[in-house]
């Protein structure tokens, strides 16, 4: 898919200063994990430090982990250092009450770490869903970026389809009922996908992410809970 390609674009680009034969920084080498609470969020997070080398954050999409970056850890081995956060309900990361996530404690939060972290700046990478998570803190917290590159971007602009699961009591009602009540939710898609109803972009999503009751519940949690993360476009496109 477009997300594994530009992955792969990027495991092309290689660091200033790489040399050939540096041991590769796979999943084998060092990497700390960690996890900072600020408020109601909690947030794990996975650490490669190389004293002296500038810091890359890096944000991975939904039903991932720091793992999809592999490719990308491979080929900048030894010419930065790394924090890969898990995004909430993923891994460890997890966020209490029924409120939604608002843009401010996002901020807040990746504020809280970078200082616990001694991190002045850092190159933001956002793949997917992780993108409008690094837009959305670099709009409240900008002092923080070095750079940011995004990859196979998703969620920056609201479809009708998300506005009207998540942005009234009914609509959130029936995405509710209907993942949890009903297991065939991933054909209620892909039906009107394959009649061209809906965006194909929406039908793969169905068929990759809908498959099991605890992958359709984090739709539902990751949906309900992000809605009020949305970077504004005017602000970000300036800087």
């Amino acid at each position: 898919n477009r997300g594994s390609r530009d992955l792969q674009r990027w495991r092309g680009v290689v660091c200033h200063g790489h040399r050939k034969g540096v041991a590769a920084a796979h999943l084998g080498s060092t990497w700390r994990t960690g996890l900072i609470t600020h408020g109601r969020c909690q947030l794990e997070y996975k650490v490669l430090a190389h004293p002296g080398k500038p810091w890359v954050v890096f944000l991975h999409g939904f039903g991932q982990n720091y793992r999809v970056f592999e490719p990308v850890y491979e080929k900048w081995e030894g010419c930065y250092s790394y924090l890969a956060l898990h995004i909430f309900f993923h891994g460890e990361s997890q966020l209490d009450g029924k409120q939604p996530l608002q843009m401010k404690e996002w901020a807040e939060l990746v504020k809280a770490l970078l200082s616990k972290m001694g991190i002045e700046k850092a190159h933001w990478l956002g793949y997917s869903m992780g993108a409008k998570f690094t837009l959305a803190a670099f709009q409240l917290f900008p002092q923080g970026f070095l750079s940011i590159a995004l990859l196979a971007p998703d969620g920056l602009v609201m479809n009708n389809w998300y506005r009207l699961a998540t942005r009234s009591v009914w609509g959130r009602l029936v995405l509710k009922i209907l993942i949890q009540y009903l297991p065939f939710l991933r054909h209620i898609v892909l039906l009107p996908g394959k009649a061209g109803m809906l965006p194909k972009s929406l039908g793969r999503f169905a068929e990759s992410q809908l498959l099991t009751r605890e992958s359709r519940r984090q739709v539902m949690y990751t949906w309900l809970n992000f809605r009020a993360i949305w970077p504004g476009a005017p602000i970000w496109s300036r800087n």
